[in-house]
C-alpha cells in the first residue's frame, strides 16, 4: 500500500506556477511526486489541484511535502483582505434600505 499527501494552493482559486521535487524525492520512502491539475472555476466540490507526494509510509509522504519547493499563482483572490471586506460589509449594513412588499395580488 502507498500513501499520498497533497500540497494544496494556499488561497482558493490558486494554482501551481512551478515546483521543484528534487529534495522531496531524496526523502527515504518517497516514490513519486505528481502535479494534480485543478478544475476551472467554480471549483465547488471539484479538485483544487496541487502537488501530490506518494510514498511508502505517511511520515515519508509528509516529509516529502515539506521538502517541496512550490511557487504558487495566488489567482483572483490573492489580494483578498478580510478586514477590508468586513469594513465594506459594515458600511453596506449601515446604508438606508427601501422596503418593498406585495400582498394579495
Amino acid at each position: 500500500m502507498l500513501y499520498a499527501v497533497i500540497a494544496r494552493p494556499p488561497i482558493f482559486g490558486g494554482k501551481v506556477l512551478s515546483y521543484d521535487a528534487k529534495d522531496a524525492l531524496k526523502v527515504q520512502g518517497v516514490i513519486e511526486v505528481i502535479e494534480l491539475k485543478g478544475s476551472p472555476p467554480p471549483a465547488n466540490f471539484n479538485p483544487l489541484g496541487g502537488i501530490a507526494v506518494i510514498a511508502n509510509n505517511t511520515w515519508a509522504a509528509i516529509q516529502g511535502r515539506k521538502a517541496l519547493k512550490i511557487e504558487w499563482d495566488k489567482g483572483p483572490h490573492g489580494t483578498y483582505d478580510s478586514l477590508t471586506y468586513k469594513t465594506e460589509l459594515e458600511a453596506a449594513a449601515r446604508k438606508p434600505v427601501k422596503w418593498f412588499a406585495t400582498m394579495g395580488r
